[in-house]
């Protein structure tokens, strides 16, 4: 097992990588309004953003990043066979070799 950053899989794991991470707060992520529940304060589609206070809403409050942006800042471990050894959590990128 290896732990790889994010821009350094190749496109098999980046796909494994995506489809494992459904709650991933990215514009990319299909997943996403399905994923986290209806917010009664706001439209998930288009998130409240405010990085102080979450002021009662059920989701993230940050901004959210592309797919690529959100990859760049994770690592992932990988097994030999390069298939995710790990789903429940990445890790912070500078971890990685």
């Amino acid at each position: 097992m290896k732990l790889i950053r994010g821009d350094k899989l190749t496109p098999a794991m980046r796909r494994q990588v995506l489809a494992a991470f459904v709650y991933r707060w990215t514009t990319d992520n299909r997943m996403r309004v399905h994923a986290w529940p209806s917010c009664p304060l706001c439209d998930i589609r288009k998130p409240y953003v405010d990085v102080s206070s979450s002021n009662g809403h059920n989701h993230p409050t940050i901004p959210l990043v592309s797919d690529t942006e959100w990859l760049r800042a994770h690592a992932f471990y990988m097994t030999t066979a390069g298939t995710l050894a790990r789903r429940k959590h990445a890790e912070p990128a500078f971890l990685a070799e």
